[in-house]
C-alpha cells in the first residue's frame, strides 16, 4: 500500500538520485504497511535493516555526487544526512525492546525527513547538477 506516492515535483532532475529516492519511498511505504498491519510484524527489524543500509548508501552516493560538482551547500547535506543516520540508528536500537511503539515514530520521521530533506533540500542541487551537465 502507497501513502506517499511519487510525484513530478519530487524529482531533483537528476536522474541517478530520482531513482534512488523512489526506492527510499518505497521503503518508507512499506512501513506505513507494517503500521496498518498489511505486512508482517516480524519483518519490521528486516525492512529498518535495508531502510538504514539504503539510506547509508543513497547518502553516500548523493554526497559522493556533490563532491564531484563542488556543489556549494555540500556542508548542508552532510549535516543533514549524519542527522538521519543518528536518528535512525537510534530507532534501530529502540526496535527490540518497544516495536509497538517504535514503528509508528520511525514512519513519522522518516516521511517528515521525506517531506523537509529530499522535496526542499535535495531538489536544491538539481539546477545546479544539471547545468554542470549531469543527467
Amino acid at each position: 500500500m502507497e501513502i506517499i506516492k511519487w510525484r513530478e515535483s519530487f524529482k531533483t532532475g537528476v536522474t541517478s538520485m530520482d531513482d534512488q529516492h523512489k526506492t527510499l519511498l518505497e521503503l518508507i511505504n512499506q512501513l506505513y504497511s507494517i503500521l496498518r498491519g498489511h505486512r508482517e510484524r516480524n519483518e519490521i527489524s528486516d525492512i529498518v535493516d535495508v531502510c538504514l543500509n539504503y539510506a547509508q548508501k543513497h547518502l553516500h552516493d548523493e554526497e559522493q555526487l556533490l563532491i564531484e560538482y563542488d556543489f556549494p551547500e555540500l556542508q548542508e547535506q552532510v549535516d543533514h544526512h549524519a542527522q538521519f543516520i543518528e536518528t535512525v540508528n537510534t530507532f534501530k536500537n529502540r526496535l527490540a525492546d518497544s516495536p509497538e511503539t517504535v514503528v509508528p515514530e520511525l514512519y513519522t520521521f522518516l516521511r517528515t525527513w521525506w517531506l523537509s530533506h529530499v522535496v526542499e533540500i535535495d531538489k536544491k542541487y538539481g539546477p545546479y547538477l544539471q547545468e554542470k551537465g549531469v543527467e
